[in-house]
């Protein structure tokens, strides 16, 4: 009967071989080799062509068979790789105002109940827009639109990356900075927020003047803040800047729950 065998090489990584061996008359041998599973490492390391192989030899059909194998793996990853980017850039997109460019309101909702849910100390900015209204109704909604694209690029250059900047109204923003609870670093983020809002905007022409008041809260002013008590605390304040004569910023003070 046949034996089966395999010749393992020497140095380590090298190609092996295996068979059958069929003893002979006179000591003599017998030997069918294969390849087997480094067939693809002997074609590459030994350079080996189909002229190489005995006409009933399937290696050469094994080697299509693992370039058709490689070449589905490659695209399956490819797909896999657009699918994942496009899923990412859904999740992006449903999390963005496409005007502004933004965080939108379930974002900022997500990010602030993530943040309390932590116990994690931030601070949080409520702002709207001062005599917007009265571009809308002068210039149109298209001037609306460009002074709300110059918000977004405001507010983006007034965060850092790990804060929240969201529109969450029509002319109504949040800021949330993790970490800030600094009255003074807060007040101060708040007023050159407003300082930015205020300078002079033209919309084709036309000058169109607003500015922006600013509630700002600190989730250290609560026991156990939670979303909707951190935001109605800064609505108070937002109003309480709002009545004071606007383009100004008011934190809420202690126990503001």
């Amino acid at each position: 009967a046949a034996e089966r065998f395999r010749i393992a090489p020497r140095c380590r990584g090298r190609v092996g071989l295996r068979g059958l061996g069929r003893r002979l008359p006179g000591g003599q041998m017998l030997l069918n080799l294969t390849f087997g599973i480094d067939l693809i490492a002997a074609v590459r390391e030994f350079t080996l062509t189909d002229g190489d192989f005995a006409a009933t030899d399937l290696a050469m059909e094994l080697l299509y068979l693992a370039e058709a194998n490689a070449a589905v793996t490659r695209e399956l990853r490819g797909l896999n790789m657009r699918l994942e980017g496009a899923r990412i850039a859904a999740v992006e997109e449903a999390m963005t105002d496409p005007l502004t460019g933004l965080r939108n309101r379930r974002a900022a909702d997500l990010f602030l109940e993530r943040m309390c849910s932590a116990a994690a100390p931030f601070g949080l900015l409520h702002l709207d827009l001062d005599y917007f209204k009265a571009v809308n109704d002068t210039l149109g909604h298209a001037a609306g639109d460009f002074v709300l694209e110059a918000v977004g690029r405001v507010l983006r250059d007034q965060v850092r990356a790990e804060d929240c900047a969201a529109r969450v109204g029509g002319d109504e923003f949040i800021v949330v900075l993790p970490g800030r609870t600094d009255p003074q670093m807060l007040q101060a983020i708040a007023n050159r927020i407003i300082r930015r809002l205020s300078e002079p905007m033209e919309f084709e022409g036309s000058p169109c003047q607003v500015s922006a008041s600013v509630g700002i809260v600190r989730s250290n002013d609560f026991a156990a803040p939670d979303a909707a008590q951190v935001l109605a605390a800064a609505d108070r304040a937002l109003y309480a800047a709002k009545h004071a004569g606007r383009s100004q910023a008011i934190l809420l003070g202690c126990n503001a729950g």
